[in-house]
């Protein structure tokens, strides 16, 4: 199974080797918080089933979607956690329910369990394993089978081969070709600097005498100075 984290540098050797400390240290975390994932994560999953909320919506708590009324809302809102206080204790039951089976088919199998110590993993641990070797492998072969297929497909067939394009080119085509029309913002920018350079004199005589319109006698004054 550690095969299936390891695939990914074995096929892109080269980026492996350039970021070979990222790789690392992503693996290293990666395996130290798979408890994390597997249990925590999974309990506080369950224990918060009755939270609807967005999350990242602190003003809404989920409920406005149901109902516009209040007391329907709190009801709403009681019925969730009930329904999650039973699914975790179905939940827990069912978890316990499934380690004492596990046990009873290991010592019914020829394990001998004696405190901490099995003498034997010939049963169901067994059986347990080859299922998951087989189903990783079955997963390592076709995934690769369909990314050699896709190669194969994107090298040798032009029907598939990926064109490379200037997005921002064809995006001015297709607004130059909308009703013969243009809103290019750099060509609006250019007809804009032409009109102010045709008209830069008569601009600056209409902002000076804006300018001294709006300024009391004595400023009028000393500005015409």
């Amino acid at each position: 199974m550690l095969s299936v984290y390891l695939l990914p540098c074995l096929m892109r050797p080269l980026d492996y080797l350039s970021n070979f400390k990222n790789y690392t240290l992503g693996f290293i975390s990666y395996m130290l918080m798979m408890p994390v994932f597997t249990n925590v994560f999974q309990i506080y999953a369950m224990c918060n089933l009755h939270d609807v909320s967005w999350g990242n919506r602190p003003t809404s708590t989920g409920q406005e979607a149901f109902s516009a009324n209040k007391a329907d809302m709190v009801k709403s809102e009681n019925d969730y956690k009930v329904y999650r206080t039973n699914f975790v204790l179905i939940w827990l039951m069912a978890n316990v329910a499934y380690y004492i089976m596990i046990i009873e088919i290991v010592s019914s199998s020829g394990g001998t369990v004696t405190g901490d110590i099995r003498d034997s993993d010939a049963g169901y641990l067994a059986y347990f394993s080859l299922y998951l070797a087989g189903l990783v492998t079955f997963r390592i072969f076709f995934a690769s089978m369909y990314i050699l297929n896709w190669k194969c497909r994107y090298n040798c067939l032009s029907k598939y081969r990926v064109k490379e394009q200037n997005l921002e080119n064809e995006f001015k085509k297709i607004k130059k070709s909308n009703h013969g029309e243009s809103t290019d913002d750099e060509e609006v920018e250019r007809e804009i600097e032409k009109i102010y350079e045709q008209n830069k004199n008569d601009i600056s005589k209409m902002d000076e005498s804006m300018m001294g319109a709006s300024l009391p006698n004595k400023s009028r004054r000393q500005l015409h100075d």
